[in-house]
């Protein structure tokens, strides 16, 4: 080797730190297996009277693991892609709604992927305007 060169391998050894220490810095798994509160609500633009809500489900979520919830029309199975102690990314089966921080939902932004965080509830609802549910899921 030269004077003032460096080793061929110093770069490879540079890139093999930076990658020990970004994935010591991945979230962990969560401690305990979440448990979620499953509200659903149908609801219509047709009449004053709505329908009674559906009884609350709570649900012990594990990575891979679907639910099923009750809507107009059918039902939404939810499946969790994955898990950290403070994320549960999860798939639907049908585009759904967000909920917007005016109590509305965002017919225009439909998706079938939903991050939940503890304590934040998630607040969903099937694409209609005429009548449907409105689902919330709380991490507990």
């Amino acid at each position: 080797m030269r004077a003032g060169s460096r080793p061929r391998s110093l770069p490879l050894l540079a890139a093999l730190v930076i990658l020990a220490g970004l994935s010591s810095c991945a979230s962990e798994p969560p401690a305990e297996a979440p448990i979620v509160q499953v509200e659903a609500q149908d609801w219509t633009g047709w009449q004053e009277e709505q329908p009674e809500p559906a009884p609350v489900q709570t649900v012990e979520l594990s990575e891979g693991g679907t639910f099923q919830v009750p809507t107009v029309g059918g039902e939404v199975v939810f499946t969790v892609q994955s898990m950290t102690a403070d994320r549960v990314r999860l798939r639907t089966d049908t585009e759904l709604a967000r909920g917007t921080d005016s109590g509305g939902t965002d017919l225009n932004d439909l998706d079938t992927r939903f991050e939940l965080t503890p304590r934040e509830p998630l607040e969903l609802a099937t694409p209609t305007m005429d009548g449907g549910t409105t689902i919330t899921l709380t991490w507990r």
